[in-house]
């Protein structure tokens, strides 16, 4: 899926060490239209650099993945940023879209 959306918070980098190698990640929560709020992680060194230079109600263009899984008779879900471009200040109102095909 792929939205234009508001910057509410940007939290801390975590990272760590796996066989296959270092990792690191970051969480991005977005403000939605109904002020309600998405938390999108993003993982990987090329887009934790990008996330680390975003600030509050900055509008960016974000492409996600939404995916749940079950573990013990559970179900848990996660949103899963795979591209986030920054768009400049002023240039755009505020104004959710939606690209199904993204």
């Amino acid at each position: 899926m792929k939205q234009v959306l508001k910057v509410h918070t940007v939290d801390i980098v975590v990272s760590g060490q796996s066989t296959r190698g270092d990792w690191e990640k970051q969480m991005v929560v977005f403000k939605l239209e109904d002020e309600k709020r998405l938390a999108v992680t993003f993982f990987g060194s090329d887009l934790v650099a990008i996330t680390k230079t975003l600030q509050p109600n900055q509008l960016c263009e974000v492409v996600y993945n939404v995916e749940s899984r079950e573990y013990n008779g559970k179900w848990y879900t996660d949103v899963k940023g795979t591209r986030i471009m920054p768009l400049m200040q002023g240039t755009m109102q505020f104004n959710p879209t939606t690209d199904e095909n993204a």
